[in-house]
């Protein structure tokens, strides 16, 4: 639970805000429709038992949960965590246009994979594509999932919960979920030598070339994602590693790893944080530089170096995280255990590491492809000599003759 100020209290999708002569109201809040009720006392700690007694009295007079009402239940949620909640909020619209009467413990039985395939073929007649249908589907599986937790994030009190029983398996729809662009080491280094191309109203302009520069060479180094970058600040920065973990962002988020700085890169820190006129570690003209005005500068860079093509699909374009899937891709390049590399990339555990980012391509398996065919070095290839191929052609003649 977040609280928006000191007399706001949420609980679920319930909210309770003190009103006139002190009172607590209650309103359950969506998108769609509220309803509001008097707590009938000016304590919180009473308004908070209140809250919790009023959700937990509808739980017990709705066992059975449509997908509506979950659907409902996890966006105030997101809501509560803070952020921006623009996309979940046009993707719970559409799954609660087809889901929102369908009971909830259906996906605990074979008859959810019936749903899912019914929805797969309308959404696909719609003209969408197979990975915003998986992120659709994802989302579905999120609000499921959260129906089944026995804890509030954010009030820390047990939760008592909506959906029991194992869900079925949801399938990722997107056609490949691997992002095959990956830089050559002299496309790297083209990529940053052009930040120093960058213009800003038609003139060429140092701070933003050199806060584009770093940022894409902690990116291309550090596997670090562009909005841990983009709040990164120097009290995270020594002088031999770089904690990209935000002690200010509460809820759940990404994990983000504590690095060691390479080498190469403590020159650009040095020089960044020798004109520093600001907390954070990407700054420009002594303001914190924002998320699309850096994503505006690098989209610059991208076409300067002919990296972004249209007629690709979306998911084989070149984007800044493609730099994150650079250096974790080289790094297992390099022999590097998928244990270091996980740790490096920040990941929870390997699975992920295996499956995206350290992708098994054909021109990083050299070393694989030796030791696969080692046990044939002893044997020679049977007609690969080509005098003992016309010797035996000679001596099948004379046979023939004979």
């Amino acid at each position: 639970m977040r609280q928006r100020n000191k007399d706001t209290i949420q609980y679920n999708d319930w909210t309770a805000t003190r009103r006139a002569k002190g009172v607590y109201y209650a309103r359950k809040t969506s998108w769609h429709k509220s309803k509001s009720y008097s707590l009938h006392t000016t304590s919180k700690e009473v308004a908070k038992r209140e809250l919790i007694r009023i959700t937990n009295e509808e739980m017990d007079l709705h066992p059975e949960f449509s997908c509506g009402a979950l659907i409902d239940d996890w966006f105030a949620y997101m809501v509560n965590r803070g952020g921006n909640v623009k996309g979940h909020q046009s993707v719970c619209r559409r799954l609660s246009k087809f889901f929102g009467k369908i009971p909830a413990t259906d996906f605990t039985t074979p008859e959810g994979y019936r749903h899912l395939d019914e929805y797969k073929t309308e959404r696909l007649e719609q003209g969408i594509s197979l990975t915003t249908l998986s992120k659709e589907v994802n989302t579905l599986s999120a609000v499921l999932n959260y129906a089944r937790k026995g804890l509030d994030d954010f009030l820390k009190l047990p939760k008592k919960a909506k959906l029991t029983g194992t869900l079925i398996v949801f399938s990722n729809y997107s056609e490949d979920n691997i992002r095959d662009f990956v830089l050559t080491e002299e496309q790297s280094l083209q990529l940053v030598e052009s930040c120093s191309k960058i213009k800003r109203f038609g003139l060429p302009n140092t701070q933003i070339q050199q806060a584009l520069e770093l940022g894409i060479i902690i990116g291309l180094t550090m596997s670090a994602r562009l909005s841990s970058i983009l709040d990164l600040t120097w009290d995270r920065v020594n002088d031999f590693s770089i904690d990209f973990r935000n002690p200010d962002l509460k809820g759940k988020r990404k994990k983000r790893p504590h690095n060691a700085i390479p080498p190469q890169v403590r020159p650009y820190l040095d020089r960044a944080k020798l004109n520093a006129r600001t907390p954070y570690v990407i700054e420009a003209f002594g303001k914190k530089m924002t998320k699309s005005n850096f994503s505006s500068y690098f989209r610059q860079v991208r076409d300067i170096c002919g990296f972004y093509d249209k007629s690709v699909p979306k998911y084989k374009r070149f984007t800044f995280h493609s730099l994150r899937h650079t250096c974790l891709t080289n790094l297992r390049k390099g022999s590097m255990p998928i244990s270091k590399v996980s740790d490096w990339a920040g990941h929870s555990s390997t699975d992920i590491t295996e499956r995206v980012y350290t992708h098994s391509s054909p021109s990083y398996q050299n070393e694989e492809a030796k030791i696969a065919g080692s046990f044939l070095n002893r044997k020679s290839l049977f007609g690969h000599n080509r005098e003992q191929n016309e010797s035996n052609h000679f001596a099948d003649t004379m046979v023939k003759k004979g």
